[in-house]
């Protein structure tokens, strides 16, 4: 049986294990359920309006007009292969310059590792107008919160730039690798509290497709990561799923698992009126008030922006 949490107590890995292994996902999902409405008692799921971008080998900011007159409130940046830092940092300063009121995300750590020293690189992009790293496309490969995912994380953190912490699901992966990645996250998130900087401001549990193949991992595992992600982080405000993979059922039952953030609607495709597992702002709009929950849409920072 699932151990019940109380207050602010924090999970201990046995029981994080004993969740993962566990065949009762409905009293684990409880749980979360009940930390989420205590961390935010309204019932209010946000979401994001943005587009994804690479950069590094010059941007079409005609283009990026185009997603911003369609409501885009923040891009979401990777580093194009064999990019260096110089060509990277200077489309960021073109962005920034104009388009000063849209806020830039994302990259990974794999984008991180390739653009050279972590510290240097998140210390630049910082400067360039970058305002959350994390949340950029993972390779599937990248390991879990291992060492090069913690110095680059806390570089940003140690730069001013809040974080999103993003684990990629894998069959292979087994449950002591995802309950290592939580307690590095919370680790780390610790530390830069106690030290005055920002932190982590969500955590993903991610697949980034499905292979159809029989050890793929099973909506019921990703369940569970959600769950998990809400009970062992506490001080991490918000948990966030994507609909693009498992549709809008799962979606539905992961918001009573603890998430509270539905991700990105892609600014090109947010009037899209058929129903779709990645885009469709209308659509996901409903979707979240089926739930039972009132759609916001946020900034990408997670500040929220208003109410439909």
């Amino acid at each position: 049986m699932v151990c019940m949490m109380t207050g602010s107590e924090r999970m201990t890995r046995e029981q994080a294990l004993e969740g993962l292994l566990s065949n009762d996902l409905l009293q684990l999902g409880m749980d979360a359920d009940e930390v989420r409405q205590e961390l935010w008692p309204e019932a209010v799921v946000t979401y994001s309006v943005g587009v994804p971008v690479a950069v590094g080998g010059g941007v079409r900011l005609d283009a990026l007009q185009a997603a911003v007159e369609r409501g885009a409130m923040g891009l979401v940046c990777s580093a194009l292969p064999g990019a260096g830092l110089g060509g990277v940092l200077t489309d960021l300063s073109a962005i920034h310059e104009r388009f000063p009121g849209i806020l830039l995300t994302g990259f990974s750590v794999g984008d991180i590792a390739a653009l050279g020293d972590a510290w240097l690189a998140l210390g630049e992009l910082a400067k360039a107008g970058l305002a959350c790293f994390g949340n950029g496309p993972a390779a599937s490969d990248e390991p879990p919160a291992g060492d090069a995912w913690v110095v680059a994380h806390r570089a940003a953190h140690t730069a001013g730039l809040p974080s999103v912490a993003v684990l990629i699901l894998r069959s292979s992966d087994s449950a002591e690798d995802r309950v290592a990645w939580l307690e590095r996250v919370a680790d780390l998130q610790n530390e830069s509290l106690a030290a005055g900087r920002p932190g982590f401001l969500a955590c993903e549990a991610r697949i980034e497709r499905m292979e159809r193949a029989l050890d793929e991992v099973t909506g019921a595992q990703y369940l569970k990561m959600v769950s998990l992600c809400r009970l062992f982080l506490r001080t991490v405000p918000h948990v966030q799923v994507d609909w693009s993979i498992f549709g809008p059922k799962v979606l539905q039952v992961a918001l009573r698992c603890g998430a509270d953030d539905a991700g990105l609607v892609v600014a090109s495709e947010r009037d899209r009126r058929v129903p779709s597992h990645h885009s469709g702002e209308e659509e996901l709009r409903r979707i979240l008030r089926d739930a039972g929950f009132e759609p916001v849409q946020r900034d990408a920072v997670y500040g929220r922006s208003f109410v439909y």
